[in-house]
């Protein structure tokens, strides 16, 4: 690669006109029902899993608040319909996770501090530090890394299992909307600032900025009474995520090909899981029959509507419906 590319308008690569659903959803998350080991039975995977999900709803308000700033400045319509989606699925990810977060703080562990982390790092610092085009670059990162941890947790069916039953359908959804708006942000950045060298760099810095963050912030749940396991089984779980062999080892490749200058989302082959997975959550009878309230779509006419009108589309009755 030539060092003059680093620094040219990256192509805008090939996306797609699909609609992404906003859907209104209900977890009944029951803390009688729910294990204080989320993931596999094991503490340090649990700690891991509950550390990432009280720090990403602020990283979800960043991505919300960053796509939102600009989006006036969006010249295609169907793009600013995607965006639309984006705002509102990241929503419901944000109100989810606190939700399930809120379990687990009734049940001892306390995830107040990595929340405060969350807030500082992305609400106060990022913002102070980045102008507007690295911050688009940073959330295009955030959604690059998401949508390749779908990727990853479909690719094998035994990694969904070793959740428990009160993650598991949430977890799912979550990644299965990561795949629907995966190409989004990514998007935006290309028609608004395009360089490449910008989102090449904001994807070095993200994980050094938050693997101490996460770092503590398993610590600190580790730290809590009656939550350890026998050493043997927490280095287990540690292998599980960060060995040779483990859960982000083998999104290296993914990772890697970020930073061709040609690269777009669309490269990521989600689609038959995407599929797959929608057929199992949102079909009638489907994992998420009773939870799924309603699905709003939002409809881009330049000449007949306002910009961003949002319709709701019909779908299967569910069990809190009738």
């Amino acid at each position: 690669m030539k060092l003059r590319n680093l620094f040219k308008r990256s192509k805008k690569g090939q996306s797609d006109n699909t609609e992404i659903p906003i859907r209104h959803v209900q977890f009944n998350f029951d803390e009688a029902t729910m294990s204080k080991y989320c993931w596999d039975d094991n503490a340090f995977s649990s700690a891991f899993l509950l550390s990432f999900s009280a720090f990403i709803p602020h990283g979800e308000h960043f991505v919300i608040d960053t796509i939102r700033a600009c989006r006036e400045d969006i010249k295609d319509p169907a793009l600013k319909a995607r965006v639309a989606g984006l705002i509102g699925q990241e929503a419901m990810h944000s109100k989810a996770h606190e939700e399930f977060n809120a379990v687990y703080q009734e049940k001892g562990i306390d995830l107040r501090r990595i929340d405060q982390l969350g807030e500082w790092f992305f609400k106060r610092h990022l913002p102070t530090i980045l102008p507007r085009s690295g911050q688009l670059a940073v959330a295009c990162a955030i959604e690059h890394f998401t949508a390749l941890m779908a990727q990853r947790s479909f690719s094998e069916l035994a990694l969904m299992d070793k959740l428990d039953v009160g993650a598991k359908e949430f977890l799912t959804w979550h990644l299965v909307e990561e795949m629907e708006h995966k190409s989004v942000a990514f998007d935006v950045y290309q028609e608004l600032v395009g360089s490449y060298w910008i989102r090449a760099v904001a994807m070095q810095l993200i994980p050094i900025y938050t693997s101490s963050i996460f770092a503590y912030s398993v610590q600190s749940i580790l730290r809590t009474p009656g939550y350890r396991q026998s050493l043997p089984k927490m280095v287990g779980g540690f292998r599980f995520w960060f060995g040779l062999k483990g859960y982000f080892s083998k999104m290296q490749p993914g990772i890697l090909r970020y930073f061709h200058v040609d690269y777009h989302p669309s490269q990521l082959e989600t689609d038959a899981a995407l599929h797959e997975w929608q057929h199992r959550l949102f079909s009638p009878g489907g994992m998420l029959e009773g939870i799924v309230i309603k699905t709003l779509v939002s409809k881009e006419n330049q000449q007949e509507a306002p910009k961003g009108n949002l319709q709701e589309v019909s779908q299967p009755k569910c069990r809190s419906q009738i």
